[in-house]
């Protein structure tokens, strides 16, 4: 009875592994790949999941070719988030030379089910940073919501709250600005901000029931999006209670900071609350050149008389 009670434990055991197991299918297309020559060349994955071994040692990780460029493998992979790279051998010669590119920035991706990977040979990951305010976040409660992504990122559309690499934390600079970044391929990427209540993962507390979803285009000039929770347009459109008035806001090159009765120093600040722009003053208002600032939210900090105030805005 006791060694049928353990088979059946051990049955349960493997049986639970298999569930967390998916077939994964790595399609890569070797068009732009320097150097290839498909008559003498054999093309291999590595990664985390395989104990990153030497691209050519593991005949089970040797593709096939499919045709028209594209060499595919599929492969069983446990559910989690994967890091691997793509490369190309001599026959019957192993070697880390020839690798999509050289470095630790790896393709990511976060396996949930069973799916196919289109990728492009050299197409490198961008780290591209997402941060949301949710000042203006009716109903939001810090102490009990998280905020997470979900989208067409390193996975697709997982529901908010079931995988912990979308979830975002508080800034340095304002603990109502959630920031998370993540490594995404160039190109096109939907995604939606959602509140997780209590831990408990839902579809339900998203930023707005439906389509359309935000869209962003990742690529060498935009790493980073600036984005208020329920605004599509990603627009800080708003005004703290302070005395002094800022505009325009957005801005491209220059910022006016008006009523500012005689104020001690201003600063500037980025979201990680480095300064970036200090001054003196003693007028009742000043304009600000920042067309050295790169695209992104910053922080207009007024000192007077033992006074701090401060305020948002965006720099296109």
């Amino acid at each position: 009875m006791m060694k049928k009670l353990l088979l059946s434990l051990t049955a349960l055991i493997f049986a639970g592994i298999a569930v967390c197991q998916y077939n994964v299918t790595f399609n890569v297309d070797m068009t732009n790949a320097a150097g290839f020559d498909p008559l003498s060349h054999e093309v291999y994955l590595s990664g985390d999941f395989a104990g990153w071994v030497q691209p050519g040692s593991d005949p089970g990780l040797k593709f096939t070719d499919a045709g028209s460029n594209i060499y595919t493998l599929v492969l069983p992979i446990d559910s989690g988030r994967i890091q691997y790279k793509y490369f190309f051998c001599a026959i019957g010669t192993p070697s880390w030379d020839n690798g999509e590119w050289s470095g630790t920035d790896n393709r990511h991706r976060i396996i949930t089910a069973d799916e196919i990977l289109d990728n492009i040979w050299g197409d490198r990951p961008i780290i591209f940073t997402f941060n949301v305010e949710m000042t203006y976040a009716d109903p939001f409660e810090p102490t009990t919501d998280d905020i997470y992504l979900a989208g067409t990122l390193i996975s697709n559309w997982n529901m908010p709250g079931s995988v912990s690499d979308y979830k975002l934390a508080p800034s340095k600079a304002d603990p109502l600005i959630y920031t998370l970044a993540l490594p995404l391929a160039p190109g096109e990427h939907l995604y939606k901000y959602f509140r997780v209540i209590s831990g408990a993962a839902s579809w339900d507390n998203g930023e707005w029931s439906g389509d359309p979803n935000r869209s962003v285009t990742v690529d060498s000039t935009t790493m980073s999006v600036d984005d208020l929770w329920g605004s599509p347009a990603g627009i800080y459109s708003h005004f703290e209670n302070v005395s002094f008035s800022i505009f325009p806001n957005p801005v491209n090159n220059s910022l006016t900071i008006e009523n500012l009765n005689n104020a001690e120093r201003i600063e500037i600040s980025n979201l990680c609350g480095e300064i970036v722009k200090s001054l003196t003053n003693k007028s009742s208002s000043v304009t600000v050149n920042l067309s050295d600032l790169k695209s992104g939210m910053y922080f207009v900090t007024v000192y007077n008389n033992g006074k701090i105030e401060s305020t948002k805005f965006l720099k296109n």
